[in-house]
């Protein structure tokens, strides 16, 4: 009997959310009931808008975020030119209405752009019938202690 091995890694990070202000949209505060805002677009189909900060690999003393969500992910090599990454990235989330719902990510993650646009590929739970779009932009990195903050805007169409 044969064996499937795979040589992608598959790691689980936390997804946190953190209090900022954003200088776009008038915010005082990042909480619990405001992460996630949806609106009804017709009878068939909803827009969910989404705003997190994915924490990778976070060391210290200072983790003062609210956890919503895990993502689990596998990326490999997509170039050998440049540093771009083919990423398969799902995030279940665990927190509030969207409790047990997931929504999964799938492209080339362009890691040297300060902007990266990835699409939402499918959906469970709240997000069923998911596509849509993810923002990524890098917001802290450290190659030493291999920390890394990138914050998340994903907009989501669902049934």
């Amino acid at each position: 009997m044969t064996k499937l091995i795979f040589l992608i890694p598959i790691s689980q990070f936390l997804v946190l959310t953190t209090i900022v202000t954003n200088p776009y949209r008038a915010r005082a505060e990042l909480d619990h009931s405001n992460w996630a805002e949806t609106i009804t677009q017709n009878h068939y189909e909803r827009k969910t808008t989404i705003q997190f900060y994915f924490h990778v690999n976070i060391t210290g003393d200072y983790l003062t975020a609210v956890k919503i969500a895990r993502a689990g992910w596998m990326w490999g090599r997509a170039s050998s030119e440049d540093s771009g990454l083919f990423m398969g990235l799902v995030y279940v989330f665990y927190e509030g209405i969207y409790n047990g719902s997931s929504v999964s990510i799938m492209d080339r993650n362009w890691v040297s752009q300060p902007v990266r646009e990835m699409p939402v590929v499918g959906g469970t739970g709240l997000f069923r019938m998911a596509r849509g779009f993810a923002l990524a932009r890098n917001y802290f990195s450290n190659t030493t202690s291999l920390n890394a903050i990138v914050g998340y805007n994903v907009t989501i169409f669902h049934s």
